[in-house]
């Protein structure tokens, strides 16, 4: 949801604290410089002290050079970097200026709430030096860096604090040694090289406070506004502490003002009572509660409409969306920016990855990637709701496909003895699943559209059709496979009426059956279609025509010589092309196969329509008022899907 990252540049109340410069032509075009960093906080940083009159004018792999208010520049030699990692939740840096070894760190001020005090995680105010805090001066500066915090929290921004500490030239080598002997042989991401970097980042003295803006992108409000409607339930997972959480969930429209927000410490104080809609804010011990399972905490979990974790880990994320998946049974989707998101991204079902500023790592790890958030609304309100309806659509499709292709032959065995033998044309057994109706259903689950998008954009709740599963449930598959039932009945029946007692051969009654499952099987096709796309219309006339060319060639092509069991076919199919009776029981059967689901459209259309035909229907209204075609080719129809 984030997107660029402004330095804040409010004065902080400390003694010796530069005045922003005044603004003239030099600063302005100074500010203008653009620099290249690992994150968009720390260029942040930098043009904010540039704006402060402290310019980085180069940097390199040991050394950095900054020009002071003043016009002079001082020349800092770079002995040691310790980056920064969501662990500690801090970086640290070591230099070397006028022969004097000093430690930087920047990083959170205080670690997550469930840590001891002496573990690794502890934030930078926690490991501040006692003598520091007891000096008068000290006391000051943590008594107003607190001060500044709280009200930067509150504001939304991103707080971080700044520390240093004097360091023993032979006391730091002796560290460094074993530091770089452990990250040789344990490898960067060893919990004993965090420890290691712990014990250096210790007794610290407090310099100050910065704040950053982290500003949302567009129209992300409308996004989660989207997403409730459509009954997702919201969960913000982030590194934040409270304050700065609760004011961008109320900025993103996550926590509306007219809704109950219930911040909940542990079981015992959670409402039963209390009935939905709420919003639900967790701190560490609540959060514990929930991945642990505790029925009590699950449900009211459960009820609400959105939830807010601060405070996170990226461990700790990727475990929030273990426990989701396991204790809710839902679907989850994760969608992140950074490299701190990557373990929750991979974790869910569904994992997104935002590009920008932040860097690539979330995109690579994740399955779908986007530039903007906003995007999310269409990915799934438009292309998630497509793909559901398509995926069940084109399942029941096959299921009834190769269930009335089946009964076909299985009605045929109660007038064959049961002797296995099948009644249709053996080229057609072959060719029917992958030529004649191979590649129509292909360019119907690729194309398909039961409601324009412009109907899903601006109707979320139609996205509750794919998580309630209502398009492919029990309901659904018996009344697909009853419908395959009766039109293979329509077809076998129709065709044993009419030739029984003629002089018309095997082959006749064969081509009969055979052009009656494929037509028929085409119209259904079409009848199920949300949208009647001129590819998939000439498609079937196509294949129409195809089919009855192929048997055309076949039978000119085919001799007397051939053993083709029981009888040869030589003339047969030229014979029933040619013969009225053969278009009158085809024509017969497509009428008395389709006829039920077309009647059973329109009652179900007009007596209970879904949601899907009703604002499908709506935007028809608004399209020909507007002398709008609906669809790029002008032809779109709507039938309900069984």
């Amino acid at each position: 949801m984030s997107g660029e990252s402004v330095v804040s540049l409010k004065s902080f109340k400390f003694p010796k604290t530069e005045a922003l410069p005044e603004k003239n032509e030099e600063v302005e075009e100074e500010l203008q410089k653009n620099y290249e960093a690992e994150s968009p906080d720390e260029a942040a940083l930098v043009y904010g002290a540039k704006a402060y009159g402290f310019t980085l004018k180069s940097r390199e792999l040991h050394r950095a050079v900054v020009e002071l208010p003043s016009g002079a520049e001082k020349e800092f030699e770079i002995v040691k970097v310790l980056p920064f990692d969501s662990t500690r939740k801090r970086m640290s840096v070591v230099v070397r200026s006028n022969g004097e070894l000093i430690l930087f760190c920047k990083g959170a001020d205080r670690g997550a709430e469930r840590r001891n005090p002496t573990d690794v995680i502890q934030g930078v105010l926690q490991r501040v030096s006692r003598k520091f805090k007891e000096s008068a001066f000290g006391a000051r500066v943590i008594e107003e860096s607190q001060k500044v915090l709280n009200e930067y929290a509150t504001e939304g921004l991103r707080t971080l604090c700044i520390a240093m500490k004097r360091l023993d030239e032979e006391k730091f080598k002796t560290w460094s040694d074993s530091y770089d002997y452990m990250e040789e042989h344990n490898g960067e991401d060893s919990p004993l090289l965090r420890e290691k970097a712990a014990q250096l980042e210790d007794d610290l003295e407090l310099l100050g406070v910065t704040a950053i803006e982290d500003r949302l992108q567009e129209n992300v409000e409308d996004t989660i506004a989207s997403l409730r409607e459509a009954g997702i339930q919201v969960w913000v997972l982030t590194g934040d502490k409270l304050e700065t959480a609760m004011n961008i969930a109320r900025s993103c429209n996550l926590f509306r003002s007219d809704m109950l927000t219930v911040h909940v410490h542990n079981v015992n104080n959670i409402d039963e009572t209390l009935s939905p809609p709420y919003n639900v804010v967790l701190n560490t011990d609540a959060i514990e509660s929930f991945r642990k399972g505790d029925l009590q905490m699950v449900e009211f979990v459960e009820k609400c409409t959105a939830v807010l974790c601060y405070r996170m880990t990226p461990a700790d994320k990727a475990d929030v969306v273990k426990a989701v998946k396991k204790h809710l049974k839902g679907k989850t989707l994760s969608i992140g920016d950074g490299a701190n998101d990557v373990p929750m991204i991979q974790t869910a079902h569904v994992g997104i990855g935002i590009t920008g500023m932040e860097g690539m790592q979330a995109a690579m790890a994740s399955d779908f990637a986007i530039a903007r958030f906003h995007f999310l609304k269409r990915l799934l309100l438009v292309h998630g709701h497509w793909s559901y309806y398509r995926i069940a659509s084109i399942l029941l499709h096959f299921l009834f496909k190769n269930t009335m292709f089946v009964m076909v032959i299985f009605w045929y065995q109660f007038f064959n003895q049961f002797s296995a033998n099948s009644p249709l044309e053996a080229l057609f057994g072959m060719l029917y699943p992958i030529i004649f109706t191979g590649l129509q259903p292909i360019i119907f689950a690729i194309f398909d559209q039961d409601a324009h998008q412009d109907v899903l954009f601006q109707n979320p709740h139609l996205y509750k059709q794919g998580r309630k599963n209502k398009l492919y449930g029990w309901l659904q598959f018996v009344l697909n496979i009853l419908d395959a039932f009766w039109q293979s009945a329509a077809v076998f029946f129709i065709a044993y009426g009419v030739y029984n007692g003629t002089d018309a051969d095997f082959w006749a009654f064969s081509f009969q059956l055979c052009s009656g499952i494929f037509i028929v099987n085409s119209l259904h096709l079409l009848l199920i279609s949300g949208s009647w796309t001129m590819l998939l219309i000439w498609l079937n006339v196509f294949f129409t025509v195809f089919y009855f060319g192929f048997y055309l060639i076949y039978a000119a092509l085919v001799q007397p010589s051939w053993k083709i069991e029981p009888n040869n076919p030589v003339g047969t199919f030229i014979t029933s092309m040619v013969d009225g009776v053969f278009w009158c029981v085809l024509l017969l059967t497509i009428i008395v196969a389709l006829l039920p689901r077309i009647i059973g459209n329109l009652l179900m259309n007009t007596i209970v329509p879904n949601d899907v035909f009703l604002g499908q229907e709506k935007k028809k209204t608004e399209d020909r008022e507007s002398a709008a075609p609906s669809t790029c080719c002008g032809c779109r129809m709507r039938f309900f899907q069984l």
